[in-house]
């Protein structure tokens, strides 16, 4: 069992670091994860329980992990996070990826703002009010 008990004590401070926030963050999940992953690998030195151990946790943590269907709202949690902006808890080809993801969602926000605010022609402008009472003054 003492065997057993560093991959465990990691295991438990990670529990521990989620759940002691009052409220957890998305932008906390994919660090957390990148730590596992390193804590998880599979050393030279490592007894075969604690190998398959290490391996059957990482894998089953890395398929729940990877098969949600919110790690794109995930990854851009982790770059608007001031702690985390430098997306290290991301392999390199992911990063770039991540910012262009990012800026197209605040670009089609802003599109979208821009377009609710726009007069849609329906209603008139206090300018097209004016030229017309100009008009009809005028005559």
């Amino acid at each position: 069992m003492a065997k057993y008990m560093p991959v465990l004590g990691s295991l438990a401070d990670a529990t521990e670091y989620v759940g002691s926030e009052q409220y957890a963050t998305c932008s906390a999940i994919l660090p957390l994860a990148a730590f596992l992953r390193r804590l998880l690998m599979v050393n030279d030195d490592d007894p075969g329980c604690i190998a398959r151990f290490r391996t059957a946790t990482l894998n089953d943590f890395t398929n729940r992990i990877e098969g949600i269907d919110a790690l794109p709202m995930l990854q851009m949690a982790v770059a608007l996070d001031p702690c985390y902006k430098k997306l290290t808890c991301l392999r390199k080809e992911k990063r770039e990826a991540v910012w262009t993801a990012l800026s197209n969602a605040f670009r089609a926000f802003y599109d979208r703002i821009q377009r609710a605010r726009r007069p849609t022609g329906l209603e008139e402008t206090s300018t097209d009010e004016a030229k017309r009472m100009y008009r009809r003054n005028k005559n």
